[in-house]
């Protein structure tokens, strides 16, 4: 139960704050500067025409949130020494986070096949 309230909480306060990060970038034009949609371009191939910077903004939000909560919550949970605690949450960050740019390219270009 307190893994679960860690989670919620890690999550909703992380979601947030990049939430208001997400609309100060709208607001100011740099969402097509993001570099998720560099990465997604230039390593996945993915057609920069295609992509629609205000929504992939949004969906990096959550994966973000969720990826941080995830780690957090695995993380806090480990019974080892608090080096070994970063040093696996590093790790299982970087693979979630790979995991997420590689399934929302996926459907990128799943999704530019079908049309």
């Amino acid at each position: 139960m307190e893994n679960l309230l860690v989670f919620s909480i890690t999550f909703t306060t992380v979601f947030l704050v990049m939430l208001i990060m997400h609309f100060k970038r709208k607001k100011k034009g740099e969402l097509t500067k993001a570099k998720e949609i560099l990465i997604l371009e230039h390593r996945f191939k993915v057609n920069k025409n295609k992509l629609h910077p205000e929504r992939l903004g949004l969906i990096f939000t959550l994966f973000y949130s969720l990826i941080i909560a995830i780690t957090g919550t695995i993380a806090s949970d480990l019974e080892f020494s608090y080096a070994w605690r970063l040093l696996i949450a590093l790790a299982i960050m970087m693979i979630l986070m790979y995991l997420a740019f590689a399934f929302t390219a996926m459907y990128l270009n799943r999704k530019e096949v079908k049309k």
